[in-house]
């Protein structure tokens, strides 16, 4: 039977928590690491991408990867990683892990081989937000430096000299703040559009056929973090005043000719004003502090939040009101993500073979030409369940 669960972390817990989101069980804990927001990332099997096999994770106070494996809850791998992550992505297709540091820099690694194969200055500020497009053909980051860029993934992982300087395919200049969440919407990016929030108030949704901003919303606080349902009809917005607002779309029109009809719910202006109690609003009240991270249910029925207040809220997502809240994280919660119970959840005597992940190494191959061997980055773990690979 398929259930959901909630994948948890904190940037002062060291425990990475799993909840079942329709029972509130505490199913297990992996210790050992203290993550910022953004910068938690699953690893799904091939023989199951809608399941995930291992979770990545940027230490949040050093240059290290922590990766564990669901079988079991003891760390993996450590991986030291050149500069300290503020945020990290894998592809769809699991086969490129992405990072973005406290520098502006954008990180490349090849997962089965290890490879670092590219590094870019993409930002002049921390990348706070990184996301992919289903199809892996763009690459979204939002940058500290109130700007979001959007990158083809193919200039990425071409083989041109490391450092050569790519030009991002969109910049979005039009929020005045650090952008601090993003959402990219289903199907291929020609038909996607992407929501960026910032700490400016504004909600921005862009279209990446043409990449012209369609609208504003506007909210009466500084926006911390924000997600869609599936079918991307409603935008959940968490503010810094510890309110998530809802905002519906599409709206159901009345026509004698034709029946309902149904429109984008935008002011002619391509602005929505919840600033003022607007009626168009809908708000989930229970966090006392900033709202960090927001996810949904696969059918679009609850809504997970996080926040500083040391809470996440399970919520039913037309009605607004409260279903379940787990307290047990010990800090400020930075990360909550919904995925189907992995397969193999705590089961070491599982026949089903994981992906191959090797070190994350340091250094580009085409850095260390003339040099006697490679300098690699140093790691703990096993492989598979039975055999080291040290």
């Amino acid at each position: 039977m398929l259930s959901e669960v909630v994948v948890a972390t904190s940037s002062t817990d060291s425990f990475i928590y799993i909840w079942d989101i329709r029972s509130g069980t505490l199913l297990t804990t992996f210790k050992g690491n203290k993550t910022d927001t953004h910068a938690l990332s699953l690893l799904s099997p091939l023989y199951q991408p809608a399941r995930k096999a291992y979770i990545f994770s940027a230490q949040n106070d050093r240059p290290q990867i922590n990766v564990w494996s669901f079988r079991k809850d003891q760390l993996l791998y450590k991986f030291t990683v050149p500069e300290k992550l503020s945020s990290t992505i894998i592809t769809n297709n699991n086969n490129y892990f992405i990072g973005g540091s406290e520098n502006g820099r954008i990180f490349v690694w090849e997962i089965s081989s290890g490879k670092l194969i590219k590094i870019i200055d993409a930002h002049y500020k921390a990348i706070n937000v990184m996301k992919v497009t289903d199809d892996d053909i763009a690459l979204i980051t939002g940058s500290e430096d109130s700007i979001v860029k959007v990158w083809l993934l193919n200039d990425l992982i071409n083989n041109q000299p490391i450092r050569n300087a790519i030009t991002p395919y969109y910049t979005w200049t039009e929020h005045t703040l650090p952008i601090t969440d993003l959402v990219c919407g289903l199907g291929l990016m020609s038909y996607s559009r992407v929501v960026t929030v910032s700490l400016d108030r504004s909600c921005k949704i862009w279209d990446l056929s043409d990449g012209k901003c369609l609208a504003t919303i506007v909210v009466p606080t500084n926006i911390r973090s924000v997600t869609m349902n599936p079918t991307e009809t409603s935008i959940y917005i968490g503010g810094g005043d510890g309110l998530i607002y809802c905002v519906d779309l599409y709206s159901k029109t009345k026509n004698s000719q034709y029946g309902t009809k149904v429109e984008l719910n935008v002011h002619p202006e391509g602005v929505i004003d919840l600033s003022n109690n607007n009626k168009d609003s809908k708000v989930f009240k229970g966090h006392s502090q900033a709202i960090n991270s927001l996810a949904c249910s696969f059918d679009g029925s609850l809504l997970v939040s996080a926040s500083d207040d040391e809470k996440i809220i399970i919520w039913d997502a037309e009605s607004q009101q409260q279903l379940k809240s787990f307290a047990q994280c010990k800090g400020k919660i930075t990360n909550v993500q919904v995925i189907l119970r992995p397969i193999d959840l705590l089961d070491t005597q599982s026949k089903y073979p994981l992906p191959i992940i090797k070190p994350l190494k340091r250094f580009v191959e085409n850095e260390m030409e003339g040099m006697n061997q490679e300098i690699e980055t140093p790691y703990i773990g096993y492989s598979n369940v039975s055999k080291p690979i040290i």
